[in-house]
């Protein structure tokens, strides 16, 4: 299956010309993150600025740019915080050893920070919310644990230190999750996994318990991703390897070298395809299949060294960042649809439309099906992407397909796990799977109690005649 690259629009900080980054060429992006409530886009920059590209209001198609610069030192780190306030915050760690409260869709405070937070000693590498509590890690080998509360009638944000961990090296990655396993995974600078467990123990006080230190690669490991559904954790790392762990027990499952001998830069997981979407300093794109040996997509994208990425499964659309810039820059991924011809009418098929399954709640896919007159027969041609739907699902619509009895006088057409409805004269075809309660045609409405009542008349009469 090839997987077709298309450059999208690229997010420019529209910088008027002959300001301090024409000056200052290595001014570029740390980092980046995306809100999905309100759509908008957000680059810290090596010189403490803050880059937003956000709507104002729901209402609006156009997105404005703003510069938010307060920050002394590079931004390493941005936290969205979208449940909090009245419009939604945003945290931003920086070198100059603060955390910063940003209210960006707010138009008094839009560009500048409610709050300033300095509980560090060192430089703010890394941030995370989890269960009502923020985590931060710093240059100072400590991750502080904040409370979080609205104040002012959530117009700021306070944060209470309640835990500090002490840990003998950079924090450079914190992850939480929902999975079966350890929920906190704290990756270092020298290569180590730190697992803990925050919960709520049995006089209801939270507690944060240390649960396992585990070696994974020789170099400090630069990013990482928990995939809740499946319980797995993802790293890359300067060793320019990227592994996948289970953290239901701390076993690695997969571990695999970069082919362009480079080491990776930015990490995904399209949990649609059970992909991994990697980026490299050499400028190149790789998707991996879980358990591949060999990537199925290695290609460039950028003639600089990219420096981030963040992916978007839902919409197959990544935006990443380069060295040496202040542009973001998008692509969204094509992939190619499977064609079907499911045959069984014998007449023109005149209507076709789709159900959806209301059970299913990871089918994800779109169908889209094209209805031709033929004079011989009727057959319907489908197409639809890639799903998560598992062979054996698919070995069971294959044989519902087999199965159609073109032989009933019904006009009504169930195809299996296409969930369409086809309407053909004089012929149609039922699949093995029955039809749903919502969508299966009622033998008690008005024209069923009119047959009934004629078949009483003719049985009163019939019986009257043969009495006399």
């Amino acid at each position: 299956m090839s997987i077709e690259v298309k450059k999208g629009r690229d997010y420019d900080p529209g910088l008027p010309k002959h300001s301090v980054y024409d000056h200052n060429p290595k001014v570029e992006i740390c980092c980046h993150c995306q809100t999905k409530k309100r759509p908008a886009t957000f680059a810290g920059a090596t010189d403490g600025s803050v880059f937003s590209w956000a709507q104002k209001n729901e209402f609006q198609t156009i997105i404005y740019s703003e510069i938010m610069k307060e920050h002394k030192g590079p931004v390493f780190c941005l936290l969205p915080l979208e449940n909090y306030g009245r419009t939604g915050m945003l945290a931003t760690g920086s070198a100059d050893c603060t955390i910063k409260i940003w209210t960006p869709w707010d138009v008094a405070h839009a560009t500048t920070s409610v709050h300033t937070y300095k509980h560090h000693g060192g430089s703010v590498l890394s941030l995370a919310y989890f269960e009502g509590y923020i985590y931060s890690s710093s240059s100072d080998n400590t991750v502080l644990i904040y409370k979080v509360q609205e104040i002012n009638r959530g117009l700021g944000l306070k944060l209470t230190v309640v835990l500090t961990l002490e840990v003998k090296a950079w924090i450079k990655s914190l992850h939480f999750g929902l999975v079966d396993g350890p929920r906190g995974s704290l990756l270092d600078s020298k290569g180590y996994v730190h697992w803990y467990n925050p919960k709520i123990d049995t006089f209801g006080r939270w507690i944060f318990p240390f649960v396992n230190k585990k070696k994974l690669h020789d170099k400090a490991i630069t990013h990482g991703l928990i995939v809740e559904r499946e319980s797995y954790l993802l790293t890359v790392s300067f060793d320019n390897r990227f592994k996948g762990v289970e953290l239901r027990n701390g076993s690695e499952f997969m571990t695999r070298a970069n082919p362009n001998k480079a080491k990776y830069t930015g990490l995904g997981w399209n949990g649609l395809h059970k992909e991994i979407i990697l980026v490299d300093c050499l400028g190149f794109l790789q998707i991996w299949k879980m358990l591949a040996k060999e990537p199925l997509l290695n290609a460039k994208i950028s003639s600089k060294p990219i420096t981030g990425i963040i992916y978007d499964h839902n919409t197959d659309r990544l935006v990443y960042s380069v060295k040496d810039s202040t542009v973001l820059h998008s692509l969204s991924l094509t992939r190619p649809c499977e064609k079907k011809q499911l045959i069984g009418h014998t007449g023109a098929v005149l209507d076709i439309t789709c159900l959806g399954d209301e059970r299913d709640e990871d089918a994800a896919s779109s169908y889209a099906a094209a209805a031709a007159a033929a004079s011989g027969g009727g057959s319907i041609s489908s197409s639809r992407a890639p799903s998560r739907h598992n062979s054996s699902n698919n070995k069971k619509n294959n044989n519902n397909m087999k199965n159609m009895n073109t032989s009933s006088s019904s006009s009504v057409i169930g195809v299996g796990s296409s969930r369409s409805l086809a309407v053909s004269p004089g012929s149609s075809a039922r699949s093995s799977r029955p039809v749903s309660r919502r969508s299966r045609p009622s033998s008690r409405g008005r024209c069923g109690r009119d047959d009934d009542n004629e078949r009483n008349t003719e049985r009163a009469s019939s019986s009257s005649s043969s009495s006399s």
